[in-house]
């Protein structure tokens, strides 16, 4: 199936069910079938590529090749990377985030939501109780790496310099606050 193309090319409000369906080969009724609306596809679409990139966070966070503070800076500049350089998350901006939370099911939301701040309190804890990070307040931690995500969303809002240099302090200052050397 050729969907993820499909997104990636016309992008999550302009692709149709029937494009998708033509794609695939199906009827509109077999898509129908296996999801509810185009947006629950790209939703499990985005779901999967996160969780292979929530899947890293235990294994390359702190390398023993760097500092602390270093792998976890390298860590957040993988986030950024992989944020930039996936072609749905690409083209994903904050009108797009607007419409899936219009069109998405409210529960289905919510648990993405709660499993998003559960992935982040328990990578904050673990790695708190390893001596890596300070004591935070868990909701403060969380909130910041959904900054990150915002950050990235509003990308086109910058020039590509000022989103560096931006994207740069940004991590520093998260370092620097978080991880003690």
């Amino acid at each position: 199936m050729r969907t993820p193309w499909l997104f990636d090319q016309y992008g999550i409000q302009k692709t149709t069910v029937e494009d998708i369906a033509r794609a695939a080969k199906i009827s509109k009724g077999s898509f129908y079938s296996f999801f509810n609306s185009k947006e629950e596809l790209f939703f499990d679409i985005l779901e999967n590529i996160e969780r292979e990139f929530k899947g890293k966070f235990y294994e390359e966070v702190f390398p023993e090749s760097k500092s602390r503070r270093e792998g976890f800076k390298a860590f957040l500049n993988d986030f950024f990377d992989i944020m930039q350089n996936t072609s749905l998350f690409k083209k994903l901006n904050s009108s797009d985030i607007e419409y899936l939370m219009r069109k998405l099911p409210e529960n289905r939301l919510a648990g993405h939501i709660q499993h998003d701040y559960a992935v982040f309190e328990d990578f904050y804890c673990t790695w708190r109780d390893k001596g890596v990070f300070k004591e935070l307040n868990i909701k403060g931690f969380t909130g910041v790496m959904k900054l990150m995500f915002y950050l990235i969303l509003h990308q086109t809002e910058y020039t590509n310099e000022e989103f560096e240099a931006t994207k740069d302090i940004f991590v520093d200052m998260i370092c620097e606050y978080i991880v003690p050397e």
